[in-house]
Order: structure tokens, then C-alpha cells, then sequence
């Protein structure tokens, strides 16, 4: 099974129908009773498993107590004091929690493209792709969300994976993605933009005769 929702307060752990497991704020009693949920729906040995939870921040802990709201979307009782405490009392601890019962699907490892050292020639364009690594091994595309710092823009232009080679000279590109447990990693790729650019793909050393070249040596 892939993902289930844990929202950590009273009404959906219990109270919702008339089976309280903790209440009163009761922050040892939440993360204990959410913990052993988490443990017995990661269970290995079990028919089936998750390997991602989605962890809600329910409004019982970020709103004053006490305060009437007219729904949801009425956040005129939210106190941002209330959600770092809750974040760091409740919602990391469950997050530690998660990971060392291996939900750990969405923890981001690095970010990957097939080459960070790039040669253009200048008024050329190129291509790249921006691969998100994960901590259980898959990948994902994340070129079009990711964000691009670039140092030169007067050489090069980036935009969603799109090197565009404006005038000779270097750049380097910072690539930045945030995965979904809020832990970011970035990518620099080194460009370098000339009218005569030695490289494998661009230089082609049998024009005349059979030749070779050395990309490493330009030679």
C-alpha cells in the first residue's frame, strides 16, 4: 500500500466517534497513540505496507484555544507561537518517527543530470534534464520545477532545462529542487560558451582525413 493520511489530534484519532485515545493537549499521549498506528501500518511482515505517510497539521494545535472560527478557511484564531510549538513537539518527532520505520520514500538523496562540465557553442541551444534521486532508490523529473540560479546572464540563458549559448564567456547554473520532506538539494553545472568549442559531439576530427581527438586534452 502506498500512503495512508495521519492527522495527529483528538477528533480523528479517536474522539471523531466517541472513542477518545488521548486528549487535553496531551502531547506524550498523541505521539504515542499516532506512533504505534505508524508501527503497525509499516509492519514488513504484514500482508501489506506503507512506504509513505501523509502527515496533516491539524488546526487544533495551531489555533487559540478557546477561540470560535466559522470553518476551515476562517483562520482568524491561528497563532503562528502555537505552530512552532507544534511542529517542533509533535509534527518532527512523527517525522523522525516515520523515517526510522523506513517512510522514507519522498526523502530527496541528491539531484543528477547526464553531464554538470558542458561546452556550447555560442548561438547554440542544449537540452538537460534534471533528475530528483530518492532515498528508496526511484527518480523523478523535476526540470520544470526546479529553480535556476544563473551567474552570467550575459552568456547564458536557462529556463526550464533550456541552455541557451548567448556570447563567449563562462556561467555557472546553481539548480535547486526541495523534495516533499521539505529537504532541498542543488546541482551546479560549470558552462562554457565559444565560437570554437573541442568537444566529442561538436568537433569532428575526419573532415579531412581520419583523425582523433581527446576531449580531456583538446588534442
Amino acid at each position: 500500500m502506498h500512503d495512508v493520511a495521519i492527522t495527529p489530534s483528538p477528533w480523528f484519532n479517536g474522539c471523531g466517534n466517541g472513542n477518545c485515545r488521548w486528549e487535553n493537549y496531551d502531547i506524550n499521549g498523541c505521539l504515542n497513540y499516532n506512533n504505534s498506528i505508524m508501527d503497525r501500518l509499516t509492519d514488513t511482515n504484514a500482508v501489506w505496507y506503507l512506504n509513505y505517510i501523509r502527515l496533516h497539521i491539524d488546526p487544533y494545535w495551531t489555533n487559540t484555544p478557546g477561540m470560535q472560527v466559522t470553518g476551515e478557511s476562517d483562520i482568524s484564531a491561528f497563532d503562528f507561537e502555537r505552530l512552532k510549538t507544534a511542529v517542533d513537539n509533535v509534527i518532527v518527532p512523527m517525522i523522525n518517527h516515520a523515517k526510522s520505520r523506513g517512510i522514507n520514500a519522498l526523502s530527496l538523496s541528491k539531484l543528477t543530470t547526464y553531464k554538470t562540465n558542458i561546452n556550447l557553442l555560442t548561438g547554440s541551444t542544449q537540452s538537460i534534464t534534471i533528475n530528483a534521486v530518492y532515498e528508496d532508490g526511484h527518480t523523478g523529473d523535476v526540470t520544470f520545477s526546479a529553480t535556476y540560479t544563473n551567474s552570467n546572464p550575459a552568456v547564458l540563458s536557462i529556463k526550464y532545462g533550456l541552455l541557451i549559448a548567448k556570447a563567449n564567456g563562462n556561467a555557472t547554473v546553481m539548480i535547486s529542487y526541495q523534495g516533499g520532506m521539505d529537504d532541498a538539494k542543488t546541482l551546479i553545472l560549470n558552462v562554457h560558451s565559444t565560437y570554437f568549442p573541442l568537444t566529442n559531439n561538436l568537433f569532428n576530427p575526419s573532415i579531412y582525413a581520419t583523425g582523433t581527438f581527446d576531449e580531456t586534452t583538446g588534442t
